[in-house]
């Protein structure tokens, strides 16, 4: 009877410890996360970049340097330092000038030697077409009126846009020596042409 017993316990004991092992779960460790290898992103290679020349319009008069430009700069300081002087008829003196007076007093300190009258004073130099006007460069219009085709009033550019579009320096019956712009509609009818004097002109 104890021998019964004794096999008995021994077969629990042996199916507990078989039970026991078989329900032992393995801890389970978390993987290590593989590691990303860093990319850094690649150098852009310079572009040789080549820089633009400046473009100029078709219609942008490049001004000549050299002796007419230095002289159309002397010309005009001459002129300008006369601004305000009276509009008088025949004058030809700084107590009053007429168009052509003035005209002709300013290129004579240049050395110049300019006719008396307008339609004359029209005559010298080369002729230059509109687009291609620079400072110092003799301009010519009609007088009073409009419908004549003679030149009655003459000045001289002070600055040329390059598009036909100009201010000159003048006499004006008005307001004596001024400055006004080809495109004021009283200027603008009456434009008859324009004279390249410098270089060209008559010597005394």
């Amino acid at each position: 009877m104890k021998s019964l017993v004794y096999m008995v316990l021994c077969s629990v004991f042996l199916t507990g410890c078989s039970a026991a092992r078989n329900g032992v779960t393995k801890r389970r460790y978390p993987q290590k996360a593989k590691q990303e290898s860093t990319q850094y992103p690649k150098k852009q290679e310079a572009k040789n970049e080549t820089k633009k020349q400046p473009e100029y319009s078709d219609n942008e008069t490049i001004k000549p340097e050299g002796e007419s430009k230095t002289e159309g700069s002397q010309l005009l300081q001459i002129a300008k330092s006369y601004l305000g002087v009276p509009y008088r008829y025949g004058g030809s003196s700084p107590d009053g000038f007429d168009c052509s007076g003035f005209v002709r007093f300013v290129y004579g300190k240049m050395g110049c030697s300019l006719p008396r009258s307008s339609p004359e004073q029209a005559a010298v130099g080369i002729k230059v077409d509109r687009e291609n006007l620079q400072a110092g460069d003799l301009i010519c219009f009609k007088g009073s009126n409009s419908k004549s085709g003679n030149v009655g009033h003459v000045g001289i550019v002070t600055e040329a846009f390059g598009n036909g579009n100009f201010n000159f320096i003048h006499s004006a019956t008005s307001a004596g020596v001024r400055v006004d712009n080809s495109e004021a509609n009283y200027w603008k009818i009456r434009y008859v042409g324009a004279r390249r004097v410098i270089g060209h002109c008559p010597k005394p």
